[in-house]
């Protein structure tokens, strides 16, 4: 871009927030918004990256959509991605930012939500399950409602009322969000009609016209200005290869390097090895339990009546029915399903018993896997059964090769076109997946030479999980992202160690790009508003554990009398989670206080409860490990006091964090381990204050970053949070000092 098209880009951007959004109502200038958005805007026009960490207020969002999009549609630049972590972020920028630029910049633009397929429903699953003669009344009443939003919004003419409207793009969410009242969403059951791959017909398919997920795809290549995703689908595309080009934003880019590798990771298990199997059988979730109460693949019924073979024989029979040769094929798929396929079933229960008491004789819970660890007792056992399996997953694989090889004789001999044929679909697919299940066993049962690909086994009370990941994910994203992309944009509230961002650089593969660096502190009065109390009489990772909970449960107590409920508590352990929130229920019985708990799915309704709580007449205290940590938007007094139980070191037996460690060298501790708790601890903290008016306190039962304690590393943690009030007492004191000094 010329220098002069530059300058002129830059004083659009800086017109927009200092003439149009400083003059908008509720809004006003904040100079460090500003600042983002002309480094937003600098990355744009050079074409190169820009890494910005943004505190709490500075509204990134806008700092990089503004550019962005007049980028985007006054010098016709390349589409915009911007992928965030969270899907709450998502909803904020379709609700609130999209709307907002659209009213600022007088100028309509294009942005659409790409999500990864299984987030589409498919039309031809949909009628298909309709069809069956087993569903609940339940079922049938949402999929009846299905249908009725489907021809409402694509077929009523009223509906649209002249005026043109975003056409239904068929999202889980969205589907969710329209259903009537009275019917109730089944999250199982939308794995019976989501766009699964395995089950896509693709151009064959009578539905491919008006498919919800080719659709939205075939918008990546038309006039969409803005495409907002997720790092998940993103890193879906660097494993195939096939980044879309144009301009990337990556918002919530600390999670960008976990991404990576989640999505790298190959993972088996009984639960993984059911999935594929049912998935040629039956669509249903049953399994069977052994007498020890492990979970077992359940062995198949000797007629095929839903899945992949019974589809394909009722296929053959029904349309080539007066075709000589249909009778060998059905034969062979007859003979496939009870000898090829039936044999991974039988040769997989001994292999997943052998494994699981090969983990029962060496471990507890998890372990890191070396070359040697079939030398190990029960080893051997292992490795026989795990050959006896391969062996009959490579002979699967190769009968319905040959299968599929047979069948387009078939259709060649018959004089039929191979292009518009159904079932060349369902071969294509299921070889497919066969590879990737067999490639998937071959990489984390075989412990290879690359050392950046590392093995664990990991144990639950009803699965154990063989898995093998690229822990190293840097030279993957310079090769299939970096130099893929026009310019590239990370942003996070949490980039920084010792102010500079060569941490994050190191891990992500940035140092090569001579990214430009920005640090926007957040433009909040912590100073006035917020107490950081530290208890120096308490640690977790030291004292006796039952003392520690015992006294944290009489801590949390006090605070959430005092507070009025408005707690938020916040651990690294889900055992601590589950014993606090028994004790304090206890405890906060007759106080008229309520004890949330996390589990699975209830962050979303939990966060919502405590930040209508006072609305409600309730009095909340709401406790939480992993995902609490960040993202919880609780603005106002609606939260008025966090509670941190211990610095959030990763725990040393993780095997991925080892694994990951041991690429630091001696020092793993310095380089890695202390920056990702810093990093955490600063999530945590950034929890309480969501506004400019937002006051309260944020204690921690851990007295390493008393100054007493003698850490050295304690002023990295007090440094990397914005400045406030820091006091130090024991814990029985701590609350009254921390209300005095509010």
């Amino acid at each position: 871009m010329k220098n002069s098209q530059a300058d002129n880009f830059y004083n659009d951007v800086n017109y927009v927030f200092r003439e149009l959004i400083s003059k908008s109502a509720g809004y006003s200038l904040r100079q460090g918004q500003l600042d983002m958005a002309l480094a937003v805007a600098r990355a744009l026009a050079e074409g190169n990256c820009a890494l910005i960490q943004a505190g709490t207020g500075v509204g990134k969002t806008l700092a990089y959509l503004i550019p962005s999009v007049i980028w985007r549609l006054k010098y016709e630049g390349e589409s915009i991605f911007v992928s965030t972590y969270t899907t709450n972020l998502q909803q904020q920028i379709i609700a609130k930012d999209y709307p907002f630029v659209t009213q600022i910049l007088g100028t309509p633009f294009k942005l659409v939500q790409i999500l990864g397929r299984n987030r589409y429903l498919c039309r031809y699953r949909l009628e298909k399950v309709r069809k069956e003669l087993y569903l609940s009344e339940g079922q049938r009443k949402l999929i009846s409602n299905l249908q009725e939003i489907i021809n409402y919004e694509e077929t009523s003419l009223f509906n649209y009322n002249f005026v043109e409207r975003e056409p239904l793009h068929g999202t889980l969410s969205e589907l969710r969000a329209k259903l009537s009242n009275g019917v109730v969403w089944d999250d199982k059951f939308w794995f019976k009609i989501c766009a699964d791959s395995f089950y896509c017909l693709k151009k064959v398919c009578p539905y491919y016209g008006r498919c919800f997920f080719y659709r939205d795809r075939a918008l990546i290549n038309s006039s969409v200005d803005v495409f907002l995703t997720n790092h998940a689908y993103i890193c879906s595309l660097l494993q195939n290869n096939s980044l879309y080009p144009g301009n990337y934003i990556i918002d919530e880019a600390h999670h960008l390097e976990d991404v990576a590798i989640e999505q790298s990771t190959e993972v088996f298990n009984s639960l993984k090895s059911k999935i594929f199997l049912n998935s040629f059988v039956n669509d249903r979730e049953s399994a069977e339990e052994d007498s020890s109460g492990k979970l077992w693949i359940e062995q198949f019924n000797d007629t095929l009546t839903k899945g992949w073979f019974a589809d394909v024989a009722s296929l053959v029979e029904g349309k080539y029915y007066f075709y000589p040769g249909y009778k060998d094929i059905l034969t062979d798929v007859n003979s496939l399903y009870f000898g090829p396929f039936l044999k991974i079933s039988q040769t997989l229960q001994p292999f997943l018993r052998a494994l699981q008491e090969y983990f029962g004789a060496n471990y507890k819970k998890s372990a890191v896997l070396e070359r040697d660890w079939l030398d190990k007792t029960g080893g051997d056992k292992v490795a026989e059964q795990g050959k006896i399996f391969l062996a009959s997953c490579v002979e699967f694989y190769s009968s319905l090769s040959r299968l599929s090889i047979k069948w387009d004789n078939f259709l060649k001999l018959n004089d039929i076109d191979i292009e518009s044929d159904y079932i060349r679909s369902y071969f294509d697919n299921a070889l497919e997946r066969t590879c990737k299940f067999n490639e998937s066993f071959t990489t984390v049962f075989d412990i290879g030479e690359d050392e950046f690909v590392g093995h664990w086994l990991e144990g639950t009370h009803r699965d154990i999980s063989l898995k093998a990941a690229n822990f190293n994910v840097s030279d993957y994203l310079q090769e299939r992202f970096y130099s893929k992309v026009s310019s590239l944009v990370m942003t996070s509230a949490t980039l920084q160690i010792d102010n500079n961002f060569e941490f994050f650089q190191e891990r992500l593969g940035l140092k090569e790009l001579d990214a430009n660096t920005l640090f926007v502190p957040s433009p909040f009065n912590y100073k006035d508003n917020v107490v950081l109390g530290i208890a120096n009489d308490l640690c977790r990772s030291r004292d006796d554990y039952d003392y520690f909970i015992s006294e944290a449960v009489q801590f949390i107590k006090k605070a959430a009398k005092k507070w009025q409920g408005r707690t938020l508590v916040l651990s690294t352990s889900h055992t601590d989670v589950h014993l606090l929130s028994v004790k304090l229920q206890k405890e906060l019985q007759f106080e008229d206080i309520t004890v949330l708990k996390q589990s699975a799915g209830t962050r979303a309704k939990y966060v919502e409860r405590l930040r209508n709580a006072k609305r409600n007449r309730e009095k909340l205290v709401l406790i939480g490990t992993s995902s609490f940590w960040e993202g919880v938007d609780i603005p106002g007094e609606a939260l008025s006091c966090v509670i941190i139980l211990s610095l959030p070191f990763e725990v040393p037996d993780n095997p991925l964090f080892c694994l990951r460690s041991r690429t630091f060298g001696e020092n793993s501790f310095c380089k890695y381990a202390l920056p990702l708790a810093v990093l955490k601890f600063c999530q945590g903290f950034g929890r309480l204050v969501r506004t400019e008016s937002d006051r309260g306190v944020v204690f921690l039962l851990d007295d390493r970053l008393d100054p007493q304690a003698g850490k050295s590393y304690r002023t990295k943690f007090i440094k990397a949070i914005p400045e406030c009030k820091a006091i130090f007492a024991p814990h029985r004191e701590l609350i009254e000092m921390a209300l005095r000094s509010l």
